[in-house]
This record gives structure tokens, C-alpha cells and sequence, in this order.
């Protein structure tokens, strides 16, 4: 059975995003056992790792680094597939301009900036923060063997923009 850890440091859309791996993997027909927990033995032994957040950028990191999530990450990341969303993806590089500024985990090389004011999209309207821009159905490989062939939506290609958080990520 697949094990799929959601990570908990107190922010986001936990049991959200927990419902929703199981019933997809119901769906699937992928027997997969999903947990919420911040115990850095079970985030260890996970087959896989949902990195979820919502929230302040300043405040997600003081919680990622109080419980030493950050370091946790950087150990496994390595070792199996993780899926970052939304502030968990904007935590994985290495700085935000949320805030006024915050340094984050460092993952990936690069800085999230935010989008310019009255910035329009494609039919015209301003945007608002927070925003998705495209609430389509994009293809996440987290019940795919894991090949160390990874992709990552935000950061996968230089100053692309993020489909999901409608942020740039100005990718070195």
C-alpha cells in the first residue's frame, strides 16, 4: 500500500487536500493510506509527500522552520516524489517578495515576485491577489513511479508564470 504523508506545520488546507489524495486514490484504484503529520518519522517513511499551503509567507516559514520541516524537505526531496502546492511551492525556492521580503527554504534557485498592480488577464479583468489564473486539470504524476525525472509546474521553466498561484517565478 502506498503511503502518502500530507505535511502538517499548521498552515493550509490540510484535511482539504488529505480528502481529496484519498479519493483519488480510490478512484485510481491505488490503495493508498494518506496522513496529516508534522512526526519527521512518518514523513520519512512516506512513499510520498503533499507539501500544501495557505497563508502569510512570513508566517508559513517561521512554522516550517519551528518544526524543522524545512530541513525534513531537503532530506527527502531527494529520496522521493514531493508535491508542492500553492505556498508550499512559493516556500521551496529561495526567496518571496511576500511580506517585504522572505528567505524561504532554497530548494530551487530563484525568487517569487509578486505580478504587477492592475495587472489584466487575458479577458481584460484586473487581477486580484490571491488568484488562479487557470483552474484547469493539469496532470500531477504523484501515483507514478517515481523515475527521478521530476517536473515541476512553477519552477520548471525560466520566468515562467505559475498557472496555479499566478505568481512569476523568476527561476535562475
Amino acid at each position: 500500500m502506498t503511503h502518502i504523508a500530507v505535511i502538517d506545520y499548521g498552515m493550509g488546507n490540510l484535511h482539504s487536500v488529505a480528502k481529496a489524495l484519498e479519493h483519488v486514490s480510490v478512484r485510481s484504484g491505488l490503495q493508498a493510506k494518506v496522513s496529516v503529520t508534522a512526526d519527521p518519522m512518518i514523513l520519512r517513511d512516506a512513499d510520498r509527500l503533499v507539501f500544501p499551503g495557505v497563508g502569510a509567507m512570513r508566517d508559513c516559514m517561521a512554522e516550517i522552520r519551528h518544526l524543522c520541516i524545512d530541513e525534513i524537505l531537503r532530506e527527502q526531496v531527494r529520496e522521493k516524489p514531493v508535491l508542492a502546492i500553492c505556498v508550499g511551492m512559493q516556500a521551496l525556492m529561495q526567496h518571496s517578495e511576500e511580506n517585504n521580503g522572505v528567505d524561504c527554504i532554497g530548494l530551487f534557485a530563484g525568487n517569487v515576485r509578486r505580478f504587477p498592480e492592475h495587472q489584466k488577464d487575458a479577458n481584460g479583468n484586473v487581477l486580484k491577489v490571491p488568484h488562479r489564473m487557470d483552474r484547469g486539470n493539469p496532470t500531477v504524476p504523484l501515483f507514478q513511479q517515481a523515475n527521478g525525472d521530476r517536473q515541476n509546474s512553477c519552477a520548471q521553466n525560466r520566468n515562467s508564470r505559475c498557472r496555479e498561484c499566478a505568481a512569476t517565478w523568476d527561476v535562475a
